[in-house]
């Protein structure tokens, strides 16, 4: 079951809401979903320029984003600079879109944000600062067990929004 994208769920689910920008045009991989059914994913490395939330303190990290590089599924490009929010896979350290372009805001050169999803609670953002974009980011996280008790019931691992591969349950 696939809940409806939703801005403070990904919020809450995140390990990591990274500012970065992406060093690579990407690297096509094959990999298994949780079910253990082939799928393909292209692996960027993506230059750490802020963490918004979380704790990295690896300068270069591994964004991997499910399907290959012509498999319909948006990706960003080399150079983009971008905001991600993000699962860690703690056994490889590779990075996961907790929902695919849901997940991936990009940064404008004049230093404004757009949303690479078109609902409104995404695209809300759209032409924000990126230094107004963290801070709402970190009012929400300052109220995040209100936000949690709003959102809940939604919360269990049976209805996570994010890939299966990335877990692998």
């Amino acid at each position: 079951m696939r809940l409806k994208p939703d801005f403070d769920l990904q919020l809450l689910w995140s390990d990591a809401v990274l500012r970065v920008k992406v060093e690579d045009s990407g690297t096509e991989r094959e990999a298994f979903s949780g079910s253990g059914i082939p799928i393909r994913a292209t692996d960027f490395q993506v230059k750490i320029l802020e963490v918004w939330q979380g704790e990295e303190d690896r300068d270069t990290v591994t964004l991997s984003i499910r399907g290959g590089l012509d498999s319909g599924v948006t990706k960003p490009l080399e150079n983009d600079e971008l905001v991600l929010f993000l699962k860690i896979e703690a056994e490889t350290g590779i990075y996961y879109l907790i929902d695919e372009e849901y997940s991936m805001f990009a940064v404008n050169p004049d230093g404004t944000m757009y949303a690479f999803a078109d609902m409104d609670e995404f695209t809300a953002y759209d032409g924000m600062e990126a230094d107004d974009f963290r801070a709402e980011i970190q009012s929400k996280l300052e109220n995040a067990p209100e936000l949690a008790e709003e959102v809940s019931g939604t919360l269990n691992p049976e209805r996570r929004m994010y890939q299966e591969y990335v877990l692998g349950e």
